[in-house]
């Protein structure tokens, strides 16, 4: 009965031992799908900062160019662009180019926030799972310890005295 005891407990251990290692295995596997998911994002947000500034610098650029191509209109026609109408018409052309600039950057950073957003998340998930491989070592030793008791049950039942009856019966008591 011994050896009962001493098999059951060595099941329970190598059972033990292969839930925590699969726990580990399936929680370093999703830190490290976490971590690029959260590596990616990141570089996500960092592009399309840069892709909204390079759109907001060429928005500019298109404005410098529209506020020329004025200036060269009113001198062919004579007309003095330092005053009145023309001027009026150059500032609110630069001021709705600037404008433009400022919302291709809005949502260029909006964009980016999103991005940002999502690499938190990722981290928080590679956190996570650091806590899975955790829990997977509580539920090995949980199973060891189930084992162990079972095993002791197991053995403390065939250890139980018996009594044998009048009719030459064996009778279990408790």
């Amino acid at each position: 009965m011994a050896y009962t005891l001493v098999a059951v407990l060595v099941v329970a251990a190598i059972s033990a031992a292969l839930t925590y290692e699969s726990a580990r295995v399936q929680a370093k596997n999703t830190e490290k799908v976490a971590k690029y998911n959260a590596e990616v994002a990141t570089n996500q947000a960092i592009s399309e900062q840069n892709r909204a500034a390079f759109m907001a610098d060429q928005q500019r650029a298109a404005t410098r160019r529209q506020l020329a191509r004025q200036r060269a209109l009113y001198g062919t026609a004579g007309v003095e662009e330092n005053y009145g109408s023309p001027l009026m018409v150059q500032a609110d052309s630069a001021m709705q180019g600037e404008l433009d600039a400022q919302i291709i950057k809005s949502g260029g950073q909006a964009r980016a926030s999103s991005f940002e957003a999502q690499a938190g998340l990722d981290q928080f998930r590679a956190r996570a799972a650091r806590n899975i491989e955790t829990a997977g070592a509580i539920q090995a030793g949980t199973t060891l310890l189930s084992g162990a008791a079972t095993g002791y049950r197991t053995y403390a039942g065939a250890q139980a005295p018996t009594a044998t009856a009048s009719m030459g019966n064996s009778v279990y008591l408790p």
